[in-house]
């Protein structure tokens, strides 16, 4: 079964990351694939509403993610239950990297918005692969 899990999180991954980067928009209809694919880690449904909710409250009161990625943290959440946390923080770690730098050359505005899409990607992966184990170590040590 993780073989499945990691598979489709890839197969998804790659579509997300082609529509994020190239239209700045995650489809619905690959959010619905998900979903029908992720029929057997349904037992997650209760994080799946946890994290989705928690970050479509932020979204609202900040503005500062777009619909999609709200609705794909959803979907993560549903393959990745409770590491979910370790996808969305290793995504967010990844995003301030490249976006600190674009802002040091002055490439793009403090208030600018990079796709967020990719980096839930990689995040997605370091967290079925058990990066949420060297997330513990880290904020631990």
């Amino acid at each position: 079964m993780e073989e499945y899990r990691l598979a489709v999180l890839l197969l998804l991954g790659a579509a997300v990351v082609y529509f994020d980067l190239r239209y700045r928009l995650i489809p619905d209809r690959i959010i619905l694939a998900g979903l029908v694919l992720g029929l057997p880690f349904y037992k997650n449904i209760c994080w799946a509403v946890a994290y989705g909710g928690t970050v479509l409250v932020l979204a609202a009161l900040t503005g500062g993610i777009g619909g999609g990625d709200v609705k794909y943290i959803f979907l993560l959440a549903v393959y990745l239950g409770e590491t979910t946390w370790a996808a969305v923080s290793t995504a967010a770690a990844m995003m301030a990297i490249p976006g600190l730098v674009l802002v040091a050359f002055k490439k793009i505005k403090p208030r600018d918005r990079l796709a967020f899409g990719p980096f839930l990607v990689c995040g997605s992966i370091f967290a079925a692969l058990g990066g949420d184990h060297l997330w513990k170590i880290f904020l631990i040590s």
